[in-house]
C-alpha cells in the first residue's frame, strides 16, 4: 500500500510540474500582449511627435533634424514590435507540445480567456502544511514507510513464531523421552528449525533492510529540507517581484506624466520641440518594462504555488 502512495505523489508531482509549465507560457504569452500593447502606443506618440515636427519644417520654424529625431525613436519601437513575433512562435510552439492542442486550438483557447489584472496575495502556508500537501515529501514518506514494513517483515523472519506443543510433538514422547535432547532436536521440524540456525544469512538481509530504510529517512529528510527551501524562495521571490513590479509601475506613470507636462508646456510656448520629444524617447519602454514585470510578478506565483505542493489536498 506504502508503495502505491508514493507512486500516485510521484504522479501528482508530474502533473504539478507539468501544470506549472502551462500557467508560466500562458503568462508569457499575456505578458507578450501586455508589451506589444505598450510598443504600440509608443509608436503612436513617436509617429504624431514625427507628424508635428514635419509641420513644423514645412511652416520653416524647426529644423528637419527633429523630424528626424521623432521619426528614428518611432522606428526603434517598431522593431521592438518586430521582436516579439519570434517570442510569439516560440510560445505556440511550447503551448502545442505541453496541451498536445494544435497550434489553433491554442490560439483559441487563448483568444477565450481574458488576461488577469489583479494579482492574488500569496497564500499562508505553516511547515506542517508542507508536509501534507507536497508530492515530494508524500512520496518520500510513503517510501520509508514501505522500507519500515521491509525492515520489520525481515526480523519476523529471525524469531518466527511456532506452537511449542506442536513443534516439540509432544503426544508422541513418553515421559521418559521428552527431555532427551536427541528427540528434542530432531522432532523440529526444518521449516521452523531452518530460520533459527540461519542466523548469517538473515542477519545479512536484517542488515541490508535496515541499510534501505536508512537510505530511505535521508531521502524523506532531504525531500522536507528541500520543500521548505522551496516555499522560502518561492515566497521571497514573489516579494522581489512585487516590489519591482510597484517601481516599474511608479517609473512609466512618472515618466508619462512628464511627458504629458512637456507636451503642454510646449504648446503653451513655455518649452521648445526637443524637450517634448527628450520626454518621449524616456517614456519609451517605460510602458513595456511595467508589463514585463507584471508578468514575473505573475510568474512568481506560479513557484509559489508550486512550491507549496499545488492544490491542497483534502484530509483522508
Amino acid at each position: 500500500m506504502a508503495r502505491i502512495d508514493a507512486a500516485n505523489a510521484s504522479s501528482r508531482a508530474v502533473r504539478n510540474a507539468l501544470l506549472s509549465e502551462i500557467a508560466a507560457s500562458v503568462i508569457d504569452w499575456r505578458t507578450l500582449e501586455a508589451r506589444q500593447k505598450a510598443i504600440e502606443e509608443d509608436i503612436a506618440a513617436a509617429e504624431g511627435l514625427a507628424r508635428l515636427a514635419g509641420v513644423r519644417e514645412r511652416a520653416g520654424i524647426a529644423i528637419g533634424f527633429d523630424r528626424v529625431r521623432a521619426q528614428s525613436a518611432a522606428d526603434a519601437s517598431l522593431s521592438r514590435l518586430a521582436a516579439l513575433e519570434s517570442e510569439r512562435a516560440r510560445l505556440t510552439g511550447r503551448l502545442v507540445t505541453l496541451t498536445a492542442q494544435g497550434a489553433a486550438q491554442v490560439h483559441a483557447a487563448l483568444a477565450l480567456d481574458p488576461p488577469v489584472t489583479e494579482l492574488p496575495p500569496p497564500p499562508a502556508a505553516l511547515p506542517s502544511t508542507l508536509l501534507v500537501n507536497r508530492p515530494d515529501v508524500l512520496s518520500a514518506a510513503a517510501e520509508l514507510a514501505a522500507a519500515d514494513a521491509e525492515l520489520a517483515a525481515t526480523a519476523r523472519r529471525r524469531f518466527p513464531s511456532f506452537d511449542l506443543s506442536s513443534a516439540l510433538g509432544l503426544l508422541a514422547f513418553s515421559p521418559a523421552d521428552l527431555f532427551d535432547e536427541d528427540s528434542l532436536v530432531g522432532s523440529l521440524a526444518a521449516s521452523v528449525a531452518a530460520p533459527l540456525f540461519d542466523f548469517g544469512r538473515i542477519e545479512a538481509e536484517i542488515d541490508g533492510a535496515a541499510a534501505t530504510k536508512r537510505a530511505a529517512f535521508q531521502a524523506y529528510r532531504g525531500s522536507v529540507y528541500t520543500a521548505l527551501g522551496d516555499a522560502e524562495a518561492g515566497y521571497g521571490l514573489v516579494a522581489a517581484a512585487d516590489r519591482e513590479l510597484a517601481a516599474a509601475q511608479a517609473e512609466a506613470t512618472s515618466l508619462q506624466r512628464a511627458t504629458r507636462l512637456a507636451e503642454t508646456r510646449q504648446r503653451a510656448g513655455l518649452a521648445d520641440f526637443l524637450t517634448v520629444l527628450e520626454a518621449r524617447r524616456a517614456a519609451d519602454a517605460s510602458g513595456e518594462r511595467a508589463a514585463a514585470a507584471l508578468g514575473r510578478a505573475r510568474r512568481a506565483r506560479v513557484l509559489l504555488w508550486q512550491a507549496l505542493g499545488g492544490e491542497v489536498q483534502p484530509d483522508d
